[in-house]
């Protein structure tokens, strides 16, 4: 087996926190009110995305092989990234404009 087959499983190792702390950030920078909602869109888009995403996997092993297979699932993965990166410096932001805005109240 190549050394690529050995690697495929170590993706869900790393993908597997991402869920949680993205979950986590998104609910914990929202008002309260809007936790439930929220909370039914991940649910279901997460259904949706673990039914198709399997779906989809399976249909590229079928067709491409597995290593190719392989490459092509780099680009969920780096898609996540962009958007975790992207949600860091958008709280960071936020962050920085309430602190401001606070030191602003306290002169």
């Amino acid at each position: 087996m190549p050394l690529l087959g050995f690697m495929l499983p170590l993706i869900g190792l790393f993908i597997a926190p991402i869920y949680p702390l993205l979950n986590s950030t998104v609910l914990s920078h929202l008002p309260k009110n809007l936790h439930s909602p929220m909370s039914g869109l991940i649910i279901i888009f997460s259904a949706l995305g673990g039914t198709l995403g399997s779906r989809i996997v399976g249909i590229l092993f079928g067709e491409v092989g597995g290593i190719k297979a392989f490459y092509v699932l780099l680009i969920p993965m780096i898609l996540l990234i962009v958007s975790v990166l992207v949600i860091q410096r958008i709280i960071k932001k936020k962050s920085q404009s309430v602190a401001v805005a606070s030191a602003n109240a306290a002169a």
